[in-house]
């Protein structure tokens, strides 16, 4: 993540994009429709593990699971949030500013630490699908 290129976060972003694509299309073509990209709001997410996203004691919780599980926690929690958060961005959020300003100031009522996680936990990818995403994408974007 901390080169230049920021060239592991980018690809990490895509990966995110892709599993919320899989994940939740109506979702992922709102916000691509838009031109709300998952850098945009990603960024922070993967940069700070979500420390300055979450409130406190969902953050602590996230960092735990991160520190004993890696990367692939980042992918979970992340799209937990949008699974939390999906009927709001889709009713409420018709433009770019207001998706942004959702996803970047994230309530804390919506992400309190026990609601999190649990969401976090039914959220059901491998290892080896995170791969296979971040191996194609990888060679795609470091053309």
């Amino acid at each position: 993540y901390y080169v230049p290129d920021l060239c592991g976060l980018r690809v990490h972003t895509a990966v995110f994009e892709a599993l919320l694509a899989e994940r939740s299309p109506r979702l992922h073509a709102h916000l691509a429709d838009e031109g709300c990209d998952a850098l945009m709001y990603a960024t922070p997410w993967f940069m700070t593990v979500f420390t300055l996203s979450l409130p406190w004691p969902a953050a602590l919780r996230v960092w735990d699971w991160f520190m004993f599980r890696g990367t692939k926690v980042l992918f979970r929690v992340a799209l937990a949030i949008t699974d939390l958060a999906a009927a709001y961005l889709l009713e409420a959020c018709p433009s770019i500013t207001e998706l942004l300003g959702f996803l970047l100031h994230i309530p804390h009522s919506l992400v309190d630490a026990d609601t999190l996680i649990a969401a976090a936990a039914k959220v059901k990818i491998s290892e080896r699908h995170i791969d296979r995403l971040t191996g194609r994408l990888s060679a795609r974007l470091n053309k």
